[in-house]
């Protein structure tokens, strides 16, 4: 294969609730445009001791040309508030609703890491599961039994590449070396030879034909390809698709039903009405159409292909209550075990993300529909952070009660979860 010719220039880039506990049902629609602070309406309901938080999403909307996000913040274990900022529409004709689902982009990897996890205390799974059933001294424990493209001869390291390794972007494998396959549906389909956008499987085929960069384990290298891996794994366990086990597992115990949570869309006939337009002005080829340009959000990035990795859409209210039951590294909260601060972004065209988790019970999350401000320049969702970090220390008052925008939550101290068999 000529690959360097393809890639000289990369395109633009368990546990269920027992039967006592009835399915959460849907929180009323919320009013809308409760208040305007400059231009931009904010809906949802306003809480006039945190009106500092609202002054820091619109200045923050306004020095960037921003036209739609959502925000969530918990505190003492209880999401306190949500609010929806800007509009859902380009014409700018509907709001922006508090609960809006939004793309995650990568602030998916927790919830993923976090369903790795839930299967290992479950006795399904392992960290030190082999990942990769190729080679000819495979472990009998290997999980995906993929072979690769034929005349294609896999390194042999691929054999030892865990579970673990996954988890910690060791598998071995470097984007800024390389490529990002996650980007690369187009081109990966043409060498291929088959219609693009290729499935996983094709893809982990083509990937088994590059040898890796590092010995898996030795070195740190940020990896898509990688959570898309473990995606693969918990479906091949579990028997059933990865958003639908996430939904199952993850989020209906958190009484998050899965109307606040499913898998996005590439184009966007086919998005969620709830979902807002996404703010990019460059061209892509549409993935399922490569002779079509489109705007890159809009058929440029092959969403249901990164599910595990970035390809899920969710209320800000969903997001906000997964991190209060676990942290940024998928590890399930304790009481009174407090591990200091994390975060967690995520970045697709069109999409600016991030989970923020001030302590062990108080934290936010908040999204953007647009990822470049208008110098063509990335958002600077890092001051961002600061800005937000230096509110949260200076409130004095906060609320109690749970935002009604949110899904009721069942507080019952003695709730049981069972393990989820096999679908």
């Amino acid at each position: 294969m000529n690959r360097f010719s393809v890639f000289s220039r990369p395109l633009m880039t368990v546990i269920v609730l027992s039967l006592l506990l009835a399915i959460p049902t849907r929180a009323p629609e919320p009013a809308l445009a409760t208040t305007f602070q400059g231009v931009i309406p904010i809906s949802g309901p306003a809480v006039p001791t945190l009106t500092s938080f609202d002054t820091a999403v619109v200045t923050f909307m306004e020095q960037n040309g921003i036209d739609a996000a959502s925000l969530a913040i918990t505190y003492n274990g209880v999401t306190v508030f949500v609010r929806g900022y800007g509009w859902l529409t380009k014409d700018r004709s509907v709001l922006m609703p508090p609960n809006a689902l939004m793309r995650l982009a990568s602030i998916t990897k927790p919830i993923t890491a976090a369903t790795i996890r839930t299967l290992v205390r479950a006795g399904l799974l392992s960290y030190q599961s082999k990942v990769f059933c190729i080679g000819s001294n495979s472990s009998p424990n290997c999980l995906l039994s993929i072979p690769p493209l034929p005349g294609e001869t896999p390194d042999a390291r691929l054999d030892d590449i865990t579970i673990q390794h996954l988890l910690d972007h060791r598998g071995g494998w470097d984007r800024d070396l390389t490529f990002d396959p996650l980007s690369e549906h187009i081109a990966i389909a043409a060498e291929m030879g088959v219609p693009s956008p290729p499935t996983k499987t094709q893809l982990v085929q083509y990937m088994h034909g590059w040898p890796l960069n590092y010995t898996p384990g030795s070195t740190y290298a940020y990896s898509n390809y990688g959570y898309m891996l473990l995606g693969m794994v918990i479906e091949k366990l579990m028997g059933t698709s990865y958003t639908e086990y996430i939904q199952r597992s993850i989020f209906l115990p958190l009484d998050i039903p899965a109307t606040e949570i499913e898998l996005g869309r590439t184009l966007p006939q086919y998005r969620n009405p709830r979902e807002p337009w996404y703010d990019y002005p460059y061209m892509c080829p549409n993935v399922f159409n490569p002779t079509e340009s489109v705007l890159c959000p809009d058929g440029g990035l092959y969403m249901e292909g990164r599910d595990a990795n970035g390809g899920i859409i969710a209320t800000s209210c969903a997001y906000a209550r997964f991190l209060n039951a676990y942290w940024i590294d998928g590890q399930p909260k304790q009481p009174g075990i407090n591990r200091g601060r994390y975060n967690h972004t995520g970045r697709h065209p069109g999409v600016r993300t991030l989970a923020r988790q001030w302590s062990n019970d108080d934290s936010f999350v908040i999204m953007f529909n647009s990822d470049i401000n208008g110098t063509g320049n990335q958002i600077d969702i890092a001051g961002f952070r600061s800005t937000m970090d230096t509110i949260y220390a200076q409130v004095s008052s906060w609320p109690t009660a749970a935002s009604p925008v949110c899904p009721t939550e069942d507080l019952q101290p003695n709730k049981t979860f069972l393990p989820m068999s096999r679908k």
